[in-house]
């Protein structure tokens, strides 16, 4: 922890929409709150499930991740990092898959330190208050308050909002599709059972979903993340985007660094636990690959492909484990890639590979993260959602392989997913 007579900038901690303590289309919560209110129904915000429940995307091989409620997960090289540089900001607890109970190796990280942060304005407009606990019904809305956090310092290099926020009520929202419904003319209404409820009981039971609260770090230990390569989902949001380090917060970070090598976390290493991580995940194995194909192979045999021409034309080599499965599975989707429902990765035929537009210098919206901006994409499989896999062309092993990244386009960043294709085509067939 920070000591008492130091104080510095704060950046906002932010990440994907889609979590791994959620699940189902509607990204329903895992680890579900407890009531508090027995009135309005608020849930307890504080709460934290044991163990804590993860339903998708576990095995990717990022080293921290957002979590509900302000809080974010974290593999063991960021905890002992986090251990090491400022004990007793975050408390750890084990991670279990919610539908086997087996550990992850994923732990939670809960910040000790909740500040109530100036600037914050009620959600909901007309400032509704439940009458027995005075908490108000969305919550309050941070969007207003990035300029009043960003004039002050803190002496928590991690803490989360003591505020919270709802996107809405059930009873709103049911209320409002079934006006939109009777307006329209359809007979089917939707129903309070339909979502496991009876009816309100009375005007204030507030039934809050989408319920969360703001992250922050030190911009101290945001750099320090940087410095240490440990890579992950978590990203400063784009409103602090003007906070810079200072000479102190530099120095720091230096002195860190070297507690860390001390400990084996960092010089030389710093990037292995995340590449060990895809490769184990993704095999990468010649055997698997060749038995693979051998199963898979398309009953009609696919087009034969001039890879020549179009490594002529730009000038590029494409690995050979690729040309292997073009030439005899052909382009293939993958369902429930790392084990999250309905994200598909579409290999793409030759001639369809993105030889463009994911190149170094061509991304320039992988802001804050300098790993990102080194990587030569060229994309190699598309999803339906905007995510991307890239070869990175600027890593060319002995045997001609590239290691592959993942673009998580709402995170704005490169993930490394497996040390070669085949190792890819692994993690997709097996959905890990």
């Amino acid at each position: 922890m920070a000591k008492k007579s130091e104080s510095f900038g704060v950046v906002e901690m932010v990440g994907p929409d889609t979590r791994m303590d959620q699940f189902g289309d509607t990204d329903k919560p895992a680890n579900p709150l407890p009531p508090k209110c027995p009135h309005c129904t608020l849930q307890d915000v504080d709460f934290v499930a044991r163990p804590y429940l993860l339903a998708k995307g576990f095995a990717a091989p990022a080293e921290h991740a957002p979590a509900e409620m302000g809080n974010f997960l974290v593999r063991p090289r960021t905890r002992q990092a986090l251990e090491l540089v400022v004990p007793g900001a975050c408390a750890f607890f084990a991670t279990a898959e919610k539908k086997s109970k087996k550990p992850t190796p994923w732990s939670v990280a809960v910040p000790t330190a909740i500040i109530e942060l100036p600037g914050y304005k009620d959600t909901d407009e007309k400032r509704r208050r439940c009458s027995k606990c005075k908490e108000p019904k969305l919550g309050w809305r941070s969007d207003d308050s990035y300029a009043s956090v960003k004039k002050r310092t803190f002496a928590d290099d991690i803490f989360k909002a003591q505020q919270w926020y709802a996107q809405n009520t059930l009873e709103d929202s049911i209320s409002d599709a079934n006006m939109w419904r009777k307006k329209y003319g359809e007979k089917v209404m939707i129903e309070f059972s339909d979502y496991g409820l009876t009816p309100p009981e009375h005007p204030q039971r507030w039934t809050r979903y989408q319920m969360s609260r703001d992250l922050f770090f030190s911009v101290r230990l945001e750099q320090l993340f940087k410095r240490a390569k440990l890579k992950g989902q978590l990203i400063r949001y784009l409103g602090f985007d003007d906070v810079k380090p200072s000479d102190a917060d530099l120095a720091w970070v230096e002195e860190k660094m070297q507690l860390l090598a001390k400990h084996g976390l960092v010089d030389g290493g710093a990037k292995g636990p995340a590449t060990k991580a895809a490769g184990v995940a993704g095999g990468g194995d010649g055997k698997w690959f060749a038995n693979y194909l051998k199963k898979n192979a398309a009953k009609k045999k696919p087009a034969k492909v001039d890879f020549s021409a179009i490594e002529k034309k730009h000038k590029l080599a494409l690995p050979q484990d690729y040309k292997e499965f073009v030439a005899a599975v052909g382009p293939k989707s993958f369902e429930d890639v790392m084990e999250q429902e309905g994200f598909a990765a579409n290999v793409l035929p030759p001639n369809k590979i993105d030889f463009r537009s994911m190149r170094r210098g061509k991304m320039k919206g992988l802001l804050f993260d300098e790993e990102s901006l080194a990587i030569d994409g060229v994309m190699f499989a598309s999803t339906d959602h905007g995510d991307a896999f890239v070869f990175d062309v600027s890593q060319k092993d002995e045997a001609g392989n590239y290691p592959i990244y993942w673009y998580d386009h709402e995170g704005n960043a490169m993930e490394s997913f497996a040390p070669t294709f085949s190792g890819a085509i692994k993690r997709f067939a097996t959905r890990t």
